[in-house]
């Protein structure tokens, strides 16, 4: 006779709880909270800035 007790994920694995092991930085919400939609910000604006003043050595290397 089949186990009535439906298998689950915390049955399958003991001692994981969530999928969200893979990424412990995504947001909890859709939306996303505050804390980590500023993160993300910080290192857009971060990146695009270093690329920017990279661009920019490269030109006044080239034409000084």
């Amino acid at each position: 006779m089949p186990s009535l007790v439906p298998v689950t994920d915390e049955v399958a694995r003991p001692g994981i709880r969530s999928s969200r092991i893979s990424n412990p930085l995504a947001p909890r919400s859709a939306t996303g909270s505050l804390e980590y939609r500023l993160l993300m910000d910080l290192l857009t604006a971060g990146a695009v800035k270093g690329l920017a003043f990279w661009a920019w050595s490269e030109a006044a290397d080239k034409h000084p």
